[in-house]
């Protein structure tokens, strides 16, 4: 019977990692799919593309420019901050 032997496997514990989910865990994500970060930037800036599309398109059908918008919202800016 070796005793040496066990006192230092008794010595030696394990430290415990904790598993994290990479879809709720971006770090660990970008981790184990690096490319992620890229298609999340295109996603985005795909999305907002159509946003503005969508919103073109609709201010065309009301008969309303952007730049009516733009100026109204910088009017209504101005009143509330004013």
């Amino acid at each position: 019977m070796d005793i040496g032997h066990h006192a230092v496997d008794s010595k030696e514990k394990k430290k415990r990692v904790l598993k994290r989910n990479p879809l709720k865990n971006a770090e660990i994500m970008q981790r184990l799919n690096p490319y992620d970060v890229v298609k999340k930037k295109i996603a985005k800036a795909v999305e907002a593309s159509r946003k503005q599309l969508k919103q073109e398109r609709l201010d065309a059908r009301r008969g309303v420019s952007s730049v009516d918008v733009a100026c109204y919202l910088s009017m209504l800016d101005v009143i509330s901050f004013g």
